[in-house]
């Protein structure tokens, strides 16, 4: 499975992601969970650990941009923030393409894990000041009509 949801520190939702989707199933599969935590109406925050992908597909990242236009069209917004700690210059990239075709619908830090250390206990204090952490604010996007 490539993405793991653990909610036993909900509201945060831990995803853990591994090597890549095997198939459009497999990322289907990501996403429905996302859909799930929406349509629960309660308000959550993301702590993806993107640690362990692995060489990830563009075509995964154009969905991924088309599913956060799909979520920009809801009334209220449950996810709060998201932290995505990577370790790779190829997963920051794909963020990066993502984030350019569609900003998020809420605060994003990413943090760099091999020059910061993040815990559980920092959620709610994240200085986006800190070497190793990049903050994106979530707005509109700038051509909303390509994806």
């Amino acid at each position: 499975m490539f993405a793991d949801f653990n909610r036993d520190n909900f509201p945060i939702v831990k995803v853990s992601m591994n090597g890549k989707p095997e198939s459009d199933e497999d990322f289907d599969n990501f996403l429905n969970e996302w859909t799930k935590l929406y349509e629960e109406r309660n308000d959550f925050i993301f702590l993806f650990d993107t640690e362990n992908v692995s060489n990830p597909d563009i075509k995964y990242s154009i969905r991924m941009s088309q599913y956060i236009k799909n979520l920009r069209k809801k009334d209220y917004q449950f996810l709060q923030k998201s932290i995505i700690l990577i370790n790779r210059n190829k997963v920051r990239w794909m963020l990066d393409f993502i984030f350019s075709i569609q900003p998020p619908v809420a605060d994003v830090y990413l943090i760099d894990t091999n020059k910061y250390t993040f815990d559980l206990s920092q959620i709610e204090s994240i200085n986006p000041e800190e070497n190793g952490i990049t903050y994106i604010k979530p707005s509109k996007p700038f051509i909303s009509s390509i994806f």
